[in-house]
C-alpha cells in the first residue's frame, strides 16, 4: 500500500478523536458513522475483500434514509459513504480489471444521463453529483474490488445472510409487528417519505430496511436465486440445511411484500437457473428442495397470498388500476412528442413536478420510462444494452453455479425495471450487483481458442494416438 493511502488511513482516527473531544461538535450518530468509516478504512488497508463484505452488509442492513445532506441537493447515503472509504483501495486494484462491453455500456449511460441533467435541470450540477454517487461510485468500487471468484462467493454468502435476517424482520412486519427501522432512524434525509408502512388490501407490506416493499422485494428476489444456487451446490450437510431454511424464509418474506413484479423476477430467475444448471445438480438435492418448498407453501399463506394478488390484478381494483397506470406510462413513452435525444428541460429541478407537467402523471414507475423522459432515447438505448449484456453473461457456458445465479438474477431484475423505477438503496445495490456481473463476465470472456489462433501455423502440440 502506498504511503499516501497509509497516511489517509492513519489520519482517520485523529478526526474521530477531535470530534469526540468536542472540538468538532457532532451528534452521536455522526460520531458512530465516523468510527465505522475509520474501522472500515483500516480493514480495507489490510483485507480489501473483508472490507467489501462488511460494507455490503452495512449497506443492506442500514436504511438509505439514514443518510445525511451535505448540501441542500446532495445527500450522502450509507452506500456512497462506504464506497468513498473503499475508493482508494479499489483504485489501487485497477490493474486487475479488463474493461468489457458491459463496462462501456454503463459508462455511456453515465455520460449521457450526466449530460442530460446538466442541460435540462436548473440544479444540474447537484443532480449530477447525486447521480454519480448513486450509480457510478458503487459500480466502480465493486467493479474494481469484486474481480476474484472468492470475492464473489464471499459476497454471495453475505447477501444471503443479511437477506435472511431482513426476511425474518419482513415476516414480522407483515404480521403486524412495527418496523424497528422506522423508529431507530432519525427523521432526516428522506426518512419522512420512506420510513412509514405501506398497505395493500388492508395488510402491511414488508419492506424492512429498504423503505419500500417493491425495493425490498427486488432485493429478496436476488437473495432467493443466490440461496437456491448455494443450497444445491454446497457440500456441507449442515450448511445445506441452513440454506434450505433461509430459502423458505426468503420466499415467505417475498410474498409478504405483496409485490407482483419481484415475485415474477424470483420465479423467472430461479427457473432459468435450474434449467441451465440442472445437469450439474444431484437429483436427491433437487428432491429435497422441492420437499422443503412444498412444506413451506402448504404450512404458510404463500399460495393464498399469491392467489389474492392474481385475482386483484383483474377487474376494477386498486391493484388492477396500478397495472393500467403502468400501461399509461408506456403510452407516454411511445408518444412522438416526447421524443428527444437527451431529454427535455426542467426548470424547477423536481422530477415529480416535471413528470406531471409533461405527461399528466403524478409519478413515474418505470425505470426505462424515467430514463427516456429525462435523459432521452440515447440513454434509453444504453440502458437496454446493459440489460442485453447482463443476459449475455448469464448465458455463457462455463460459469460456476453461484456466478450464474448473480447473472441470471440481474438479467431477470431488468425485466422488472420495465414496470418499476429503481427505489431507495435498491438502486445502489442494483449497480453494485451489475458491477459484480461485469467482473464475472471478465473472468469468462470468450477468447479465440488455441486451435483457431495457431492451428494453421503448426503451433498446436502433436497429440499421440
Amino acid at each position: 500500500m502506498s504511503w499516501r493511502l497509509r497516511g489517509a488511513t492513519l489520519a482517520a482516527p485523529f478526526i474521530v478523536l477531535v470530534a469526540a473531544s468536542g472540538l468538532l461538535p457532532a451528534p452521536p450518530a455522526v460520531l458512530a458513522a465516523l468510527a465505522l468509516g475509520v474501522a472500515l478504512a483500516l480493514l480495507a488497508a489490510r483485507q480489501p475483500r473483508a472490507a467489501l463484505v462488511v460494507a455490503t452488509a452495512v449497506v443492506v442492513l442500514v436504511p438509505f434514509y439514514d443518510g445525511r445532506y451535505v448540501t441542500r441537493a446532495i445527500g450522502l447515503t450509507p452506500m456512497s459513504a462506504a464506497c468513498i472509504v473503499l475508493l482508494p483501495v479499489a483504485f489501487a486494484k485497477r490493474s486487475r480489471v479488463r474493461w468489457g462491453a458491459l463496462d462501456v455500456a454503463v459508462l455511456v449511460l453515465v455520460v449521457l444521463r450526466s449530460a442530460s441533467l446538466l442541460l435540462n435541470f436548473s440544479n444540474g450540477v447537484g443532480a449530477v453529483i447525486t447521480f454519480l454517487l448513486q450509480l457510478a461510485l458503487p459500480y466502480v468500487v465493486f467493479r474494481l474490488l469484486a474481480t476474484e471468484v472468492e470475492t464473489v462467493r464471499a459476497l454471495s454468502f453475505t447477501v444471503v445472510a443479511t437477506g435472511t435476517l431482513l426476511a425474518l424482520e419482513g415476516i414480522r412486519e407483515h404480521n403486524g409487528v412495527p418496523n424497528p427501522f422506522f423508529s431507530l432512524m432519525p427523521p432526516q434525509y428522506q426518512a419522512s417519505q420512506w420510513a412509514r408502512p405501506e398497505l395493500r388490501a388492508g395488510a402491511v407490506r414488508a419492506e424492512a430496511s429498504f423503505g419500500h416493499p417493491i425495493a425490498f422485494g427486488m432485493f429478496l428476489a436476488l437473495v432467493l436465486v443466490l440461496t437456491l444456487a448455494l443450497a444445491l451446490t454446497v457440500r456441507a450437510v449442515l450448511a445445506r440445511v441452513a440454506l434450505f431454511g433461509a430459502l423458505g424464509l426468503c420466499l415467505l418474506a417475498l410474498t409478504g411484500t405483496l409485490s407482483r413484479g419481484p415475485l415474477l423476477v424470483a420465479a423467472l430467475g430461479a427457473t432459468a437457473w435450474l434449467l441451465i444448471s440442472f445437469r450439474r445438480i444431484a437429483v436427491l438435492r433437487v428432491g429435497a428442495l422441492l420437499t422443503v418448498l412444498s412444506a413451506v407453501i402448504v404450512t404458510t399463506p404463500i399460495a393464498a397470498t399469491v392467489d389474492r394478488l392474481v385475482a386483484a390484478s383483474t377487474g376494477d381494483t386498486r391493484e388492477a388500476r396500478s397495472a393500467q397506470y403502468r400501461l399509461e406510462i408506456l403510452a407516454v413513452v411511445k408518444d412522438p412528442e416526447q421524443f428527444s435525444l437527451l431529454g427535455k428541460p426542467n426548470e424547477d429541478g423536481s422530477v415529480t413536478a416535471a413528470v406531471y407537467a409533461r405527461t399528466g402523471l403524478k409519478s413515474i414507475d418505470s425505470e426505462y420510462a424515467l430514463v427516456y423522459l429525462f435523459a432521452g432515447v440515447l440513454a434509453l438505448a444504453a440502458l437496454l444494452a446493459i440489460a442485453a449484456l447482463l443476459l449475455e453473461v448469464a448465458a455463457r457456458p462455463r460459469l460456476s453455479p453461484v456466478e450464474r445465479a448473480w447473472a441470471v438474477a440481474m438479467a431477470a431484475s431488468c425485466l422488472n425495471l420495465l414496470t418499476v423505477a429503481l427505489l431507495t438503496q435498491q438502486s445502489e445495490l442494483f449497480w453494485a450487483s451489475t458491477a459484480i456481473v461485469a467482473g464475472i463476465g471478465q473472468r469468462h470472456r470468450r477468447v479465440p481458442s488455441a486451435r483457431a489462433v495457431g492451428g494453421e501455423q503448426g503451433l498446436l502440440p502433436r497429440v499421440p494416438v
